[in-house]
């Protein structure tokens, strides 16, 4: 004596069920990308310093993005997390290249500072 199950369904309910899952999979999707393309960040149109420099404008921004789009440097490696999961980490990179260049530039500063005692728990430098 063999169990089934009390209803077995049939050929054509599955097929009607798998279309309506991949109707629904594609209907989510679409409103996905919909809503991801009309929440974009916005562009500026300049960015200045405080003393009206210009850094860069919106042209500059997008002759970027079209660079980096075109090489898909995105996955080529990492910054801060972002990025490909193989390739070097720039965000170790530029550590390094910061440290390397403060040892070079400031390598009596920092070592006095490193020797430097604090007294009742502040510690002076430049005195």
């Amino acid at each position: 004596m063999s169990t089934l199950p009390s209803r077995v369904l049939s050929l054509s309910t599955m097929n009607r069920t798998l279309l309506v899952v991949v109707l629904v999979s594609i209907a989510a999707l679409a409103l996905g990308s919909f809503t991801t393309l009309n929440d974009l960040p916005p562009i500026p149109e300049r960015v200045e310093l405080s003393d009206g420099t210009m850094l860069f404008t919106a042209d500059d921004l997008r002759a970027g993005k079209s660079v980096f789009l075109k090489y898909n440097l995105m996955s080529y490696g990492w910054l801060l997390g972002n990025g490909a999961y193989y390739g070097p980490d720039f965000t170790a990179e530029y550590l390094h290249m910061v440290a390397e260049h403060l040892e070079g530039e400031n390598a009596g500063a920092i070592e006095a500072a490193r020797r430097a005692m604090p007294v009742d728990g502040v510690l002076q430098l430049g005195s």
